[in-house]
């Protein structure tokens, strides 16, 4: 293994429980909108939620137009999309060790960048609930960028932001597209994290908890 000099992080997924935080704030949504939702059992939204979240790939105007439509609710997509927008980070919870692996991280001497597909100001108010911006030197959003993954040129430049070549980068996300196939495309190392219930993927480096990665190099990969 080339020698590292930093460490990029994808988020949702990766260092963001996506799937625990969305169900969070799915039954915060609701109970606070019991007269709009009451008439659909609970875990029947929930469940339709998930389906049509389609692991956060559908945004979530498109989810609330579908559940209105199948559930005749009596309430404003735009209204749910808003609450949506401005609540969601209050239900952000980060996997195991991902603070303490960031420190470690960077108590190695290791740079340390983060690449995300979303929207700005939400996938900002996400990195700041979670409590780990003062970590990254560079923090680089698909909306704001204007480019996104699996593209190889939001890869390059984050490298390049980092002042590292793409060789001595190590890339860590859970979509095995996105993220590992693209990463490696772009010349870095690609570390699959997988999460439990995933389908098998075949990578080449592959962790199961964050701590692996600060371990790992620690001891020399």
């Amino acid at each position: 293994m080339a020698l590292i000099q930093a460490v990029i992080f994808d988020l949702d997924g990766t260092l963001l429980n996506r799937d625990a935080s969305l169900l969070q704030f799915i039954h915060y949504q609701y109970d606070v909108r019991q007269d709009a939702l009451s008439h659909i059992p609970k875990e029947v939204f929930v469940e339709k939620f998930v389906e049509y979240d389609c692991g956060g790939y559908v945004w979530k105007d498109e989810v609330y137009k579908q559940l209105i439509d199948e559930f005749q609710i009596e309430c404003s997509y735009v209204d749910l999309l808003e609450e949506y927008i401005q609540e969601f980070y209050r239900f952000c919870i980060p996997y195991p060790y991902a603070v303490e692996t960031l420190k470690a991280l960077k108590d190695q001497g290791l740079k340390l960048g983060m690449i995300t597909n979303g929207r700005t100001s939400f996938q900002n108010g996400n990195i700041d609930a979670l409590g780990i911006r003062p970590f990254f030197d560079e923090v680089l959003i698909s909306q704001e960028e204007g480019i996104k993954k699996p593209g190889r040129e939001i890869f390059m430049r984050a490298a390049n932001r980092l002042g590292v070549e793409p060789v001595h980068c190590l890339f860590v996300g859970d979509h095995p597209v996105n993220d590992v196939e693209a990463s490696m495309a772009a010349g870095m190392i690609g570390v699959w994290k997988r999460n439990a219930g995933e389908e098998q993927f075949e990578a080449a480096c592959v962790v199961d908890c964050l701590s692996e990665i600060s371990d790992r190099l620690k001891n020399g990969g």
